[in-house]
């Protein structure tokens, strides 16, 4: 097995893309950590792993590492593991998930190989998240291997994000940072900056500086606002300690404290006295020149009101920082893999429905969205001065989807999540909206309590009654919904809400809607 078999087969480029291949993998082969792994893997085995990495790069993003993304890199690391899985079709699930795991090792630490030498564009902290999203999806790397029941790592589980919901209050231009920023980051650089913080910490416990704050203070959560402070201001600015300007220090507190550290709203009035005391100590003890401890006290104290201001407002909080905190407050206890990784899963589905109920940008593969045959079911062509459109019945039919989406996120709704899944919610509710439409030509606004109740009538409770109470109940909380945001006719929103109340009627006219069964064949359900 080679490179080529395992490769995807690329488009000719003026340049050579084996030479660059082989370039890359004879600097590679240089380093301490390809030999170690070459007396682990067979010669053929790394040209299939890294070949058929490179290559799909190439394919995908082209042979210049400048122009590659994160996104490329995360894409081209995929198509490993998919060829690994097409050439071991006789392979069971553990037996595929052990060669997984294997080979993520040299994958691992050849991307991060070229993110430090040919790649230098791409931040570091996007790659660990990328890396971090490989191992959680192929269940690689350290975690690959772990006991299910371990705690789960802050750091390891993101909720997804979507950078147009949050701004910082203040934009500081890297341009403007001043001399001495350096434009590649390092693992090496980063490794020694939390070595000597770790030490300047524990010494600082026994300092003077420290009596001074507020015992309600734990050593803990002071180690934790320091060491944040130096890692992101190296990991997203490229400063140390020691070459710190007063721009990095601000938009350290106010942007990523913020946005990022997951903390309690509480702990920010916490921040400003233990860096302000720690870096007293830093200057009494000659670990910084008194001009940078100086510069970097004044600086926190400029933001400190901003900062806790601003750590307040859950708004401006990351997903995934919300999604941590909201596991706190419902106590969840993170040694607990199951019961962790459960209310993550309810989380990230709440979360998306909600956004996609409220027109923002969200995962589609994650929302359920009722395709069905809005368009195709029966429906009358004219009604008095109303007429049957395409445009009106996919308008109301994505209106439906969106109160759906809405609904099922809302904490009052939640109930719902242990007897119904979001699909037959979501189908229950669209599916009565256009059988409305296409009966009577109204959308919610037009409801009429007695149109209503010959759509109604038309399911039959006797068929599924478990099902059909779940029905009664998404539908009275949808009406509930619509009355309540003015959605409905004015004053008609009770009358229709007790159609879901009473018993079943024999209304006059029949309605096309047979029974739940026929519902769910005509939406074509699996």
């Amino acid at each position: 097995m080679n490179e080529i078999e395992m490769g995807v087969k690329m488009a000719k480029h003026k340049q050579n893309p084996e030479k660059q291949y082989l370039s890359f993998r004879n600097q590679y082969a240089q380093t301490e950590n390809f030999q170690q792994l070459a007396t682990i893997f067979k010669d053929d085995e790394m040209n299939a792993i890294l070949g058929t990495f490179t290559f799909t790069l190439f394919e995908n993003a082209g042979m210049n590492p400048k122009q590659w993304t994160v996104a490329d890199i995360e894409e081209a690391m995929g198509a490993v593991f998919y060829a690994f899985s097409t050439h071991m079709t006789q392979a069971s699930h553990d037996e595929l998930q052990g060669a997984w795991r294997d080979m993520y090792i040299p994958l691992n630490d050849f991307v991060i190989f070229l993110v430090n030498t040919v790649a230098t564009t791409l931040k570091h902290s996007e790659i660990t998240d990328m890396l971090q999203r490989v191992e959680v999806a192929y269940g690689v790397g350290e975690q690959g291997y772990g006991d299910q029941n371990e705690p789960v790592d802050f750091d390891i589980i993101k909720a997804p994000e979507y950078g147009d919901d949050y701004t910082a209050d203040e934009v500081f231009d890297k341009r403007f940072f001043g001399p001495g920023v350096t434009t590649e980051w390092h693992d090496y650089i980063a490794a020694d900056i939390d070595k000597y913080v770790t030490a300047w910490v524990s010494t600082f416990f026994d300092s003077q500086e420290w009596q001074s704050v507020s015992k309600m203070t734990t050593q803990e959560n002071a180690s934790r606002y320091i060491k944040e402070m130096t890692r992101a201001a190296y990991d997203e600015y490229h400063r140390t300690p020691k070459n710190w300007t007063i721009a990095v220090i601000k938009a350290v507190l106010t942007d990523h404290f913020v946005h990022q550290f997951i903390i309690q709203p509480a702990q920010y009035q916490e921040i400003g006295p233990v860096l302000e005391a720690f870096f007293s100590f830093a200057k009494r003890a000659g670990y910084l020149r008194s001009v940078n401890a100086d510069r970097t006290i004044k600086a926190i104290k400029e933001v400190e009101e901003t900062m806790v201001v601003a750590g307040q407002n859950r708004q401006k909080y990351s997903e995934t920082k919300k999604m941590w905190l909201d596991a706190a407050s419902a106590g969840i206890d993170k040694r607990d893999r199951k019961e962790t990784e459960a209310f993550i899963g309810a989380w990230v589905e709440n979360q998306q429905a909600r956004r996609a109920g409220e027109s923002r940008s969200y995962e589609r593969d994650l929302v359920y969205f009722n395709d069905g045959d809005y368009l195709t079911m029966p429906h009358d062509q004219s009604t008095g001065q109303l007429h049957w459109t395409k445009a009106v019945a996919t308008r109301t039919h994505g209106d439906l989807s969106r109160y759906a989406w809405y609904l099922w996120s809302l904490p009052e709704n939640q109930d719902l999540h242990e007897q119904i899944n979001e699909a037959d919610f979501v189908d229950f509710i669209t599916f009565f909206g256009d059988a409305m439409y296409a009966q009577f030509l109204e959308t919610p606004k037009r409801w009429q309590p007695d149109d209503v109740r010959i759509i109604w009538s038309g399911y039959d409770p006797t068929s599924d009654p478990e099902s059909f109470a779940l029905l009664r109940e998404s539908l009275k909380r949808l009406v509930t919904y619509l009355d309540t945001e003015g959605k409905l006719a004015k004053q008609l929103g009770p009358e229709i809400k007790a159609v879901f109340d009473g018993a079943q009627l024999k209304p006059k006219k029949k309605s096309n809607v047979v029974s739940l069964a026929d519902a769910k064949k005509r939406l074509d359900k699996k």
